[in-house]
């Protein structure tokens, strides 16, 4: 291989390759044992063999990371078309049941087990897809709390097995009716059925909020939570 300042001659610049710093060559000095004022590192002969050789080595080296971007990107794109020829691929949306207690299908009840049905709407997302009524049969034989009692009747009324069986019969037919609904929004609730509702794995949200469009538009836009 032939040296420098055979082909250079003894006048020219050093350059860093690392900086792209030149400085001008001494007389009699290698380029290779100047530093670079910067890095310190070794300079190189600026338009020698080893600078053409180094150019000629980075102009294949970004050549071969431009091909690797370019499969990349490729392959980036072939499978963005592949998951968009699968929509079994896409994110699932979630599908779940809400019911309200109701007399009249416009105001929730605020006696739940009484009430004459539930509205149920099925939502996917933050979209009602579709809605039914279910009639309560059970409310006929549910136990009536509401009206007056005299403290002695009512402590009776409340120890008698039947009274008991009446109301345990009945909560197990509300079950059946709601039995895959998964949030239940009510004005009121007695803390026996509370309990049992939610030991049954139902979400019960309380809301002052009496008609059921505006209860199910606050829960849909997070303003009524659980």
């Amino acid at each position: 291989m032939p040296h420098e300042h055979q082909h250079l001659g003894p006048e020219g610049n050093c350059i860093c390759v690392k900086c792209n710093i030149t400085v001008p060559k001494q007389r009699g000095v290698p380029c290779r044992q100047m530093r670079c004022p910067q890095c310190g590192r070794p300079m190189l002969r600026e338009g020698g063999y080893h600078h053409l050789k180094y150019l000629e080595n980075l102009e294949k080296k970004n050549k071969k990371q431009k091909d690797m971007n370019t499969e990349k990107k490729s392959i980036q794109k072939d499978q963005i078309q592949d998951i968009e020829k699968k929509p079994e691929a896409s994110v699932q949306v979630l599908t779940y049941k809400i019911a309200f207690p109701t007399n009249d299908g416009e105001f929730i009840n605020p006696h739940f087990g009484r009430s004459r049905s539930f509205v149920v709407y099925e939502i996917q997302g933050k979209d009602v897809i579709k809605t039914e009524e279910r009639f309560n049969d059970s409310h006929q034989g549910m136990p009536d709390h509401h009206h007056e009692h005299d403290h002695n009747h009512e402590h009776e009324h409340h120890n008698d097995p039947e009274h008991e069986k009446q109301k345990h019969s009945a909560h197990a037919r509300l079950f059946d009716i709601l039995h895959d609904v998964d949030i239940l929004i009510v004005n009121n609730l007695g803390p026996s059925i509370h309990q049992q509702l939610i030991d049954n794995g139902y979400t019960v949200i309380k809301t002052s909020i009496s008609k059921i469009s505006d209860a199910l538009e606050a829960y849909l836009k997070g303003v009524l939570k659980p």
